[in-house]
């Protein structure tokens, strides 16, 4: 055997080693996206709540009822 060569066994191995931890970190990295846009969700979700219900008092002191239709969806 030459010298600086491996044999083809080493090598195979350790390219399939590397492309699992490639995998793995991908796979973390995707998680950490999933979980951050949840946590977004959430957050928007909940400031969009106060918006609405700022809206609802704001119609209300307007003097709208929110049982009665707008002209348009009469």
């Amino acid at each position: 055997m030459k010298e600086g060569r491996r044999p083809r066994r080493t090598l195979r191995k350790e390219e399939e080693e590397e492309e699992k931890e490639e995998e793995e970190e991908e796979k973390e990295e995707e998680k950490k996206k999933e979980m951050k846009k949840e946590k977004d969700k959430r957050t928007r979700g909940e400031s969009l709540k106060g918006l609405e219900c700022d809206d609802v008092d704001e119609q209300k002191r307007q003097g709208h009822d929110e049982n009665v239709l707008s002209p348009v969806h009469q």
